[in-house]
């Protein structure tokens, strides 16, 4: 997938700290580079399979949460929020609704 090793050297760059939401996780392409730097990483998807395949690249070091972005609301507040190709999916009637979260 184009973009893929240019986005993982940002995130490497950017070392996340603190406590990081990954929305839309999917299969955690991303998640282990998050949780290398993070003191803490949240990562939320709708999906129990991609859930389950991301569990399987990282582990216990992870809050994994099933919920959908658009109705699910964070019980904690959290330094840095990250999604990575996901924003390409959401239909543009629901932007507003995205970014009220």
């Amino acid at each position: 997938m184009p973009g893929v090793s240019a986005l993982g050297e940002v995130i490497e760059e950017f070392a996340p700290a603190g406590r990081v939401l990954e929305l839309a996780c999917g299969p955690g392409v991303w998640t282990p580079l998050l949780a290398r730097h993070a003191d803490e990483v949240t990562a939320v998807d709708a999906s129990p399979e991609m859930l389950a395949r991301a569990a399987a690249r990282v582990g216990e070091r992870v809050r994994w949460v099933r919920a959908d972005v658009f109705g699910w609301r964070p019980d904690r507040v959290f330094d840095v929020v990250f999604f990575g190709f996901w924003l390409s999916h959401v239909p543009r009637e629901r932007f507003a609704q995205f970014w009220a979260v």
